[in-house]
């Protein structure tokens, strides 16, 4: 379970921190998120998500929804919205 694992969450978190200001695909602030999801912070992790998938090079509304770490949140209108809002805007700017 959570408690388990929580210092392996805790030890990548302070691991990805480190990286955010070097990132630039959005690759970090989306595993931020995952695990803010894994320990059922929603808000932390949707904003994270929202962050990740803003940021050029990400198509990380793609992979959110079959990552099993964003399973919990699956249902969320919010992550549904932003999944969904960005899939259209991809389709519409790839053709």
């Amino acid at each position: 379970g959570l408690a388990q694992t929580q210092p392996q969450i805790d030890k990548a978190r302070t691991a990805l921190q480190s990286l955010v200001q070097k990132d630039t695909t959005g690759a970090v602030l989306y595993r931020l998120g995952g695990l803010a999801a894994l320990e059922k912070k929603a808000e932390e992790a949707l904003h994270y998500l929202q962050e990740a998938i803003f940021k050029k090079g990400g198509r990380f509304f793609e992979t959110a929804p079959h990552d099993p770490a964003w399973r919990e949140l699956r249902t969320d209108s919010r992550f549904q919205s932003l999944v969904s809002e960005n899939t259209e805007i991809s389709s519409i700017t790839s053709h």
